[in-house]
């Protein structure tokens, strides 16, 4: 199969970025937010009348879809710090305030900081080789490289747990919460500043053998999951 990532420039290209989230995360996944969420999660109804998922930062993030010819079957996104909140979606929650996080949203790179989420793939697509969930990836940290941003990087998965260790992102936390209550799976917090991205997005390229686990395979092993929607 050929497929194609691309920045999604326009409106309609971006509700598509959203109606795939709410079918993944919503649909699929069962993940109920919290009401009062600080990310302002909620959902909402596009101009087709279908449902999206929807937060405080999607004005402000910059969304990648890949593509099967004209389907989406994969998105991601990138959000910059410098946006109206002048905060990352991480720094919204307590565990911002670890010594770990605070090291790199009060460092010097800290104004190019880009957090890179919001990962979801098509079902029919997770068993690509190489993954698209990579393609995207390789793509966003790509367009990092060209702009001299910083990357960081929040997941509860371990095939992406896996696939930025491989490639040599900085695991900063191992037990970031966002306080979502019992039997929260913690979230590990990659990073990776503008000057190592070069060789992050080498090694992406040569990865060599991608675990098969898919988000749903691994939500079958580890349930409590689902709950949560950081990759």
């Amino acid at each position: 199969m050929d497929f194609s990532v691309q920045v999604l420039n326009d409106c309609e290209s971006v509700s598509s970025a959203k109606r795939l989230l709410y079918d993944v995360y919503i649909k699929e996944m069962e993940w109920d937010f919290r009401e009062d969420n600080p990310t302002g999660f909620r959902i909402e109804k596009d101009k087709r009348n279908e449902s999206i998922l929807c937060d405080i930062f999607d004005d402000a993030a910059i969304w990648f879809g890949a593509y099967e010819k004209d389907k989406i079957i994969g998105v991601t996104r990138a959000v910059p710090r410098n946006n109206a909140l002048g905060k990352l979606d991480l720094e919204l929650y307590p565990d911002s305030g670890l010594s770990s996080m605070r090291r790199i949203f009060q460092g010097n790179e800290s104004q190019n900081l880009v957090e890179v989420q919001r990962g979801a793939v098509l079902k029919d697509y997770r068993s690509t080789q190489p993954s698209i969930i990579q393609i995207l990836l390789l793509f966003v940290f790509s367009y990092a490289q060209e702009k001299g941003l910083s990357v960081i990087c929040p997941t509860v998965f371990p095939v992406l747990e896996t696939l930025f260790s491989r490639a040599g992102m900085r695991l900063v936390e191992k037990n970031f919460t966002y306080g979502e209550g019992d039997g929260e799976w913690p979230t590990f917090i990659f990073y990776s500043p503008s000057a190592e991205l070069a060789q992050v997005v080498r090694k992406l390229k040569n990865a060599g053998e991608k675990r098969k686990s898919s988000f749903l395979q691994e939500r079958g092993r580890q349930a409590k999951r689902r709950k949560f929607l950081v990759v």
